[in-house]
């Protein structure tokens, strides 16, 4: 049996200024300019899987969504267009980054064989 008389304890709910919400977009600016490629790819992902989860919930009837069962097939169609287009242009960003990997890394076997040769 739970115990009902004691309250829960409080919540402390802390106010955050522009000057926080500032700092957490300059945060998220650095990241993305240090890893354009993952924070395209997680974008994407969590788009499309955003996008799938509400059209799922749509589909079955889920109380909740009943503002979003108005949404026509034509929208729906739409968003499901979207969501491709965000998941290729990922994937297309990944792939780019992968390959400017491999040739970097190529370029720098090279570079390391032609300095034994000089070397010998």
């Amino acid at each position: 049996m739970v115990d009902t008389s004691t309250s829960p304890p409080a919540v402390h709910v802390r106010q955050i200024s522009r000057e926080d919400v500032r700092a957490a977009l300059r945060s998220g600016l650095a990241d993305l300019q240090r890893a354009p490629a993952m924070s395209l790819f997680f974008g994407a992902v969590f788009s499309v899987a955003g996008i799938a989860l509400a059209l799922i919930l749509m589909r079955g009837g889920a109380s909740y969504c009943s503002g979003l069962t108005a949404m026509t097939t034509t929208t729906a169609a739409v968003l499901a267009v979207l969501a491709v287009l965000a998941a290729a242009a990922a994937a297309a960003v990944l792939a780019a980054a992968v390959l400017e990997a491999a040739v970097l890394e190529a370029a720098a076997v090279l570079e390391a064989r032609a300095r034994r040769r000089a070397a010998a």
